[in-house]
């Protein structure tokens, strides 16, 4: 689900009826659809996080050679 644009999110979301949302078991449903795309998310941006330093470590070395 972390590969879906927030607008298809928002979609899923909005799926349940009115009255679906008083079963605990869509919330919990939620709840842990939604931690694992947070986990996703946080994952991919660490990973972006470690390439931009390498790259930006890469061009230094290259310029202090």
């Amino acid at each position: 689900m972390s590969d879906l644009p927030v607008r298809d999110l928002v979609l899923i979301g909005g799926q349940p009826n009115i009255e679906e949302w008083a079963d605990s078991n869509i919330w919990r449903q939620a709840k842990d659809s939604g931690m694992e795309v947070v986990k996703d998310w946080s994952s991919q941006a660490a990973q972006g996080g470690k390439e931009l330093v390498e790259r930006a470590m890469k061009r230094l070395m290259l310029v202090f050679k």
